[in-house]
């Protein structure tokens, strides 16, 4: 699983920010990842998910700690 191209946007990119992702897998088990921005797309966030060992539903919980500030 791969948890790429994550826009964080409200009028303008949030760019600078620090986002984490909390997966939380079909067994409850949690892990979190730190989403990296692309420096050629501000204000895009992406990161890579490899623990997906069993099926089932995923979820994704993001928080972002950052200020709106125009690209």
């Amino acid at each position: 699983i791969s948890v790429e191209e994550t826009t964080i946007q409200a009028v303008v990119p949030v760019t600078g920010a620090h986002v984490v992702a909390t997966i939380t897998d079909p067994s409850g088990d949690t892990t979190s990842i730190t989403l990296h921005e692309d420096p050629q797309n501000p204000g895009t966030y992406s990161g890579t998910f490899n623990e997906s060992h069993e099926p089932g539903t995923y979820t994704v919980e993001y928080v972002i700690d950052g200020d709106r500030k125009s690209v």
